[in-house]
């Protein structure tokens, strides 16, 4: 799996614990020798009204998610180490300025795309593929009917992690 030094790591199944499972979120707890990371996987609402649906109940709806999955983090067990989290977050970066969010993303002022970006500030996540010295190539991960491209799927890494990356 990988080497701290000269040791070779395997993960056992001991040492991946699932600290929450539901529908549109899970929380994976590793501590493996040289290794300690929660894994948070998350599966966003989109944020497109469904049928007779009104907009304070989609509001409602992607608001009750992120609320969700705040409560899950604050949850975990003791002793906390850092996340990384793997999105489909249905929503594009807003227009912010925040050191995790990089220059190289299409930005939107949408009430929706402010939640997951919250969720980075507060747990001070950094969004690698927004920076451009990191991300070479297309930035879209989704393209809908209407052939509207946009990157709504993301990797999070604990912003200290950012210099990791390449």
């Amino acid at each position: 799996w990988g080497k701290c030094g000269d040791q070779q790591i395997f993960l056992t199944e001991s040492m991946v614990t699932v600290q929450h499972a539901s529908q549109r979120t899970l929380l994976v707890a590793v501590r493996a020798p040289c290794f300690a990371y929660d894994f948070l996987v998350l599966h966003a609402p989109h944020q497109w009204k469904k049928k007779g649906e009104s907009d304070q109940d989609a509001l409602d709806r992607v608001s009750n998610y992120w609320d969700h999955v705040r409560e899950v983090l604050a949850e975990r067990k003791a002793p906390l180490r850092p996340t990384v989290a793997l999105v489909d977050a249905n929503s594009k970066i807003p227009a912010r300025k925040f050191a995790g969010f990089g220059t190289g993303v299409e930005r939107s002022a949408s009430v929706f795309d402010n939640y997951f970006a919250d969720l980075c500030v507060e747990h001070d996540m950094a969004l690698p593929a927004t920076h451009p010295e990191l991300h070479v190539g297309s930035g879209v991960t989704f393209s809908s009917p209407l052939h509207e491209a946009s990157r709504i799927d993301l990797v999070a890494l604990p912003h200290e992690m950012l210099q990791c990356v390449s």
